[in-house]
């Protein structure tokens, strides 16, 4: 980490701290199975653009098709498995009479800056192919099928299996190469790309997604000027703080309602807004969809 209040190069990396900072974190990573189904769709399905609050693992079985992740058309066919990062907007679409996938939704303990960590320091491909003839189509069934199972052992059987596809997929080739090189085609843009006083200021704003962001203790944790954070952090990520906030709470309030059965106001409320209407307009000015139908749309695939 670059102190602060040095001149900061956004080229530079140690890449020998990055591998060895990601194979210190590596054991300590949690994956958790949200939810595990296999569809089949007609060649007139459609999933409409939606923003995704939680990472997803697909492998084709039948048919042909078109993921399209943050704008990036990726067809795929049998065997074909898509790995779509926590955050990222997805689109499908079927181009066969039967279209037809195993799809997984997990989540990961560990982050960075707010940031999946699997996609930002494993750099698993979109998509690998050929995989039907692999062990990765048996743990993707297993996990299907475990998913409706009961029993105390079932969530670290869901869970062992997640993990030896993820192992998989990082072996393959192209898939991650560790504990070396930290790959540079990153899903995400590297938290070395940060300035660190915009990465701290990052840090504490996903880790508070539900309490407002006090400017002046953002500017004492930066030691910057009120003008030169909000400067600084619009260069550095694209979007006003108050801009990234907001995105970040409506991430949140999404989990929530793909996870939970609570009335929309309820969690509007969790997330300081009193006005359900207001909270509404906001969600769809992210995600494109009122807040029921993303509930509606998440669940059905």
């Amino acid at each position: 980490m670059i102190a602060v209040g040095r001149e900061f190069d956004a080229g530079a990396t140690d890449e020998k701290s990055d591998s060895l900072n990601m194979e210190d974190r590596l054991p300590s990573v949690r994956l958790t199975v949200l939810h595990a189904e296999a569809y089949q769709f007609p060649s007139s399905w459609m999933f409409p653009p939606t923003a995704i609050p939680y990472s997803i693992a697909r492998i084709v079985t039948g048919g042909t098709g078109i993921f399209i992740v943050d704008g990036e058309q990726f067809p795929v066919l049998l065997g074909d498995v898509a790995l779509i990062p926590e955050g990222a907007t997805l689109e499908c679409r079927s181009t066969s009479v039967n279209f037809s996938f195993i799809s997984i939704r997990f989540t990961t303990s560990a982050s960075i800056a707010g940031r999946d960590f699997l996609s930002e320091h494993l750099g698993l491909q979109r998509i690998t192919p050929n995989c039907a003839e692999t062990d990765l189509l048996h743990h993707f069934h297993e996990l299907e099928s475990g998913w409706a199972a009961s029993g105390q052992g079932r969530a670290f059987l869901l869970a062992g299996h997640l993990n030896l596809i993820i192992a998989a997929l990082s072996a393959r080739p192209g898939g991650a190469n560790l504990p070396g090189k930290v790959k540079k085609n990153l899903i995400l843009p590297s938290a070395n790309a940060l300035d660190p006083r915009i990465e701290s200021i990052v840090e504490l704003l996903a880790g508070n997604p539900r309490t407002n962001p006090n400017i002046k203790a953002l500017c004492a944790q930066a030691h910057l000027s009120e003008s030169a954070l909000r400067r600084l952090f619009k260069g550095q990520m694209g979007k006003t703080i108050s801009e990234y906030h907001r995105d970040l709470r409506m991430m949140a309030a999404a989990r929530e309602l793909f996870l939970t059965n609570r009335k929309v106001g309820e969690i509007a409320h969790d997330f300081g807004y009193h006005d359900a209407n207001y909270f509404a307009r906001l969600f769809h000015g992210v995600f494109g969809i009122p807040p029921t139908a993303y509930r509606r749309l998440t669940r059905q695939g």
